[in-house]
């Protein structure tokens, strides 16, 4: 089940923060890796309209995982 369509990242690229929206879903937990697969964070229990913080992350690109009743989706997300 993807549901790409109601989970909105921005800014993209991003200095610091990551504000996340979905429209279908009421809460998620999120996952950042990188492109190698390894963990940068896990935040439990995301309402809509919660940021993610990436600082002290260094730049360049990750991949941020939404998991909720509704599915799982990707989203590439781009540090500077």
């Amino acid at each position: 089940n993807n549901s790409n369509s109601s989970v909105k990242l921005y800014p993209n690229p991003t200095s610091d923060k990551v504000q996340v929206t979905f429209t279908s879903i009421s809460l998620a937990s999120i996952v950042v890796y990188d492109l190698q697969g390894k963990i940068i964070s896990t935040v439990n229990e995301v309402t809509s309209g919660d940021q993610i913080s990436l600082e002290g992350v260094q730049p360049g690109i990750y991949m941020i995982k939404v998991i909720s009743e509704a599915g799982n989706s990707s989203h590439r997300i781009i540090k500077n």
